[in-house]
Parts: C-alpha cells; structure tokens; sequence
C-alpha cells in the first residue's frame, strides 16, 4: 500500500454478505494518514504492536498494544505510527466495499512507485473525504454525522421529509411503519440519516433489490443546504449499495426541480430520456 503499508485483507462483501471489512496492516515507523473521513463505513482500529498516535474529531489520543478505537461513519480522524517499531493493528470497516480501494491502489512491492493522483482519484470513488488542516470541521466532532437510521428517528425523518419540500408532498408511504421497516432493514433498501447536534438533517435512502439500485428521498433541511451535505449523502448512499454488490444505480429526480438536477448531474448522473416512471398506489 501507499506510505509502504503492508496490508492483508481477512475479510470482504462477498465473505460477509456486505457486512464487513476486516483488515490486518502494518504501517512502518514514521507513516501517517491525513485527516479524513469515510462517508459510508465506520472503521474500528485495534493496535497489536506498536504505538499510534490518533487524532479523532480535533482531540489526540495515544493507542498501544491491546487499545481501541471507533470512528463513526463521517468522522474526522487522522494520526500514524509514533513508536519505535513496525505496527500491526486489525482494523474493521462497517458495511463492507472499502476493501475495493486498497485492492484498486495496493502494490505487490513497497518499492513500486506510488501515482498520488490516482490513488486520490481512488480514495474518492470509494468514500474518503480528506480534510484540508485548520478546517472547521476537523476540530468539531463530526458535525453532521451520517449514519443508518435508528428507530427512535423515524419521526425526525418524516418531519423532515414535509419540511425539506416546498410544497409539502402528500405521500401514502410516508408512515411510521413503512420507515420502520426501511430501519430494520425488512424492506430491501437502507435509510441514512445526517445527523446535528442531534437533530435529523438530511435523508437518503439506498435500495437496493439484488438487480436494481435506486437513490432517493435525498433530503436536507432548508437551513442546512448549499454545504456539501446532499453530496455526502449521496456518496454514504453509494457506498451501501457497492457493498451489496450493486455496479450501477439510478436516482428520483423531481424534473421541476433545478437544484435537484443540477445536483445529480453534479455528482455524475446522466437523465435517461428514454425511460420514464409509472406509478400506481397499492
């Protein structure tokens, strides 16, 4: 890997039915990581050898043999190895599909020249948002932190859904138990929530049906737009469907919705003006 990191991959999509990553590195004397996020997975890091300096949502921590750490989905972490020897630590990723990036950038040699730029390109196809230092979010927890939707929330969500549209929709399926459905994972799809001190933010909802994967119910309260946050949902959403192995996906676009279309072009999805939806009530 970059930064000649020797790094094994124990656990995959495919192993785990999406559910995990599990990885074994050993990142050499000196290394580090920028700061940075995953907008899609958490990662928990347990050191085995050595001593890791960790910096997570603007506080420092030192991790030694035996230590743990969690990062949520959208938190700011950095940090590298700050001991005198090799470390080894098992690191895992929740959902699944990060193991993608360091197959796409890994090396058979830590001597093999190193294309930065592709390995940039790389790290942001598959979720990973690095942070410029001194940036106002990296000394703030997190804020906002994406996440899968907890049942305690699905009230949040259906507020926000009538307050995020101007005018307010009326939806039959916008009831407490189709959500509730949706976050016990019964209905073929994932809801993500943003969350803010918290306060539900933004919604995005994966589905996902083995063939077939759909984007929609992107969502962000009115005070929170123009911030980059529906970009970061999308991306959270895209990297759930990879990890149930989906390589194509579609999204609901209101067509008189400017900013909704310039938004999906924006992140690199093109109008089909050949297929349309056909919607009938059940």
């Amino acid at each position: 890997m970059p930064g000649g990191v020797r790094t094994e991959i124990h656990l995959d999509a495919e192993r785990t039915d999406g559910s995990l990553c599990l990885l074994v590195d050993e990142p050499p004397v000196g290394w580090s990581l920028p700061a940075h996020r995953h907008l899609g997975e958490s990662e928990t890091i347990h050191v085995v050898e050595g001593e890791f300096a960790m910096d997570l949502a603007g506080e420092r921590s030192l991790l030694r043999p035996g230590e743990t750490v969690h990062v949520p989905a959208g938190v700011v972490h950095g940090g590298g190895n700050v001991g005198t020897q090799a470390g080894r630590r098992l690191v895992l990723f929740h959902p699944a599909g990060v193991e993608r990036f360091f197959r796409e950038v890994g090396a058979a040699s830590p001597s093999e020249p190193v294309d930065v730029s592709a390995v940039m390109a790389s790290a942001a196809r598959h979720g990973w948002e690095f942070v410029s230092p001194g940036a106002p979010d990296v000394e703030v927890a997190a804020e906002p932190v994406i996440h899968s939707a907890r049942a305690s929330e699905i009230d949040a969500v259906l507020a926000l859904w009538q307050g995020a549209y101007d005018p307010a929709p009326v939806r039959k399926a916008d009831h407490h138990d189709s959500v509730r459905r949706l976050v016990d994972g019964g209905a073929g799809g994932c809801l993500l929530v943003a969350e803010h001190a918290g306060k539900v933010i933004g919604t995005v909802i994966a589905g996902w049906d083995g063939w077939r994967a759909n984007l929609y119910r992107l969502a962000v309260a009115p005070e929170h737009r123009r911030q980059g946050l529906a970009r970061r949902l999308v991306a959270a959403g895209e990297a759930q469907l990879r990890a149930r192995g989906a390589r194509r996906a579609s999204a609901l676009v209101a067509r008189d919705d400017p900013a909704a279309l310039a938004l999906w072009a924006g992140v690199g999805y093109c109008d089909e003006p050949l297929t349309g939806r056909f919607v009938r009530e059940l």
